[in-house]
């Protein structure tokens, strides 16, 4: 009986082994092979990858400020490089929506490029941020005459004077308007009450000599050395003058002798 006790012991034990170590095997098949548990150990994996990532990520570039978008658009624009400084403007407006000095700048620049429309747009922005300031009507109203809108101009630059009533830049200006609109008369006064009585009637003869008036201008020059002898612009423009009716004068009798 002993003997046959320890035999069913002994097969008790072998069994218990057995199964320890199935145990043990399926334990060990499970953390590697199962794909039920790989599947979590992949996505525990993501997840902690999830919570790593952001603080890896590069920081962002510092943002570019609208005063340093306008410096570099002055700098392109004193080396006569428009159409870069032009979009550099816009980009410091685009930061600033306020900024006077950025649409005051495009809108010059934006002249500079025959972009008429645009600079009458920019320079509106800049007068709806700061509305008393009679530099920008000025710009605006010669802008306007660049673009040929004479009494739009007049109107802005009799705004600017309203402002500033010493402004002799916008009085020039609207000089200048008002004798694109035929009104010479006017133009005279303006130019008399900004300038030197001799300076405005050399103006007066510049403007009669782009509109190929030579007599009235050489009038003009003539008028302006007698009030100044020493005003340079006036002698050569009155030399200009002579030189020119002198060859029309000699081309006329030429074709007469032609004629003959």
């Amino acid at each position: 009986m002993k003997t046959l006790f320890a035999q069913t012991d002994a097969i008790r034990g072998l069994f218990l082994v057995a199964v320890t170590a199935a145990a043990v095997l399926v334990c060990g098949c499970s953390q590697e092979t199962s794909k039920h548990n790989l599947e979590i150990g992949h996505a525990r994996w993501v997840r902690l990858n999830d919570e790593i990532v952001p603080d890896a990520k590069p920081a962002k570039p510092p943002t570019i400020k609208a005063e340093t978008f306008l410096a570099t658009g002055r700098l392109l624009e004193s080396q006569g490089n428009f159409i870069q400084a032009a979009k550099l403007y816009q980009r410091a407006c685009k930061t600033r929506k306020d900024y006077v000095a950025a649409w005051n700048r495009l809108g010059i620049v934006c002249d500079k490029l025959g972009r008429y429309d645009q600079a009458e747009e920019s320079f509106l922005q800049a007068i709806k941020h700061a509305p008393k300031a009679a530099f920008l009507h000025n710009n605006l109203g010669f802008s306007c005459l660049l673009a040929g809108k004479y009494a739009k101009a007049q109107k802005h630059l009799q705004r600017a004077l309203a402002l500033n009533g010493q402004f002799q830049r916008a009085r020039v200006n609207l000089g200048l308007a008002l004798a694109k609109q035929g009104d010479l008369e006017a133009t005279l006064a303006e130019f008399k009450r900004a300038l030197p009585e001799a300076q405005a009637y050399y103006n007066m003869g510049y403007l009669h000599r782009m509109a190929g008036e030579w007599q009235l201008a050489g009038n003009c020059y003539k008028l302006a050395l007698e009030l100044d002898p020493e005003l340079a612009e006036a002698k050569t423009s009155l030399a200009l003058y002579s030189r020119s009716t002198a060859t029309d004068e000699s081309g006329y009798m030429q074709r007469d002798k032609t004629q003959e």
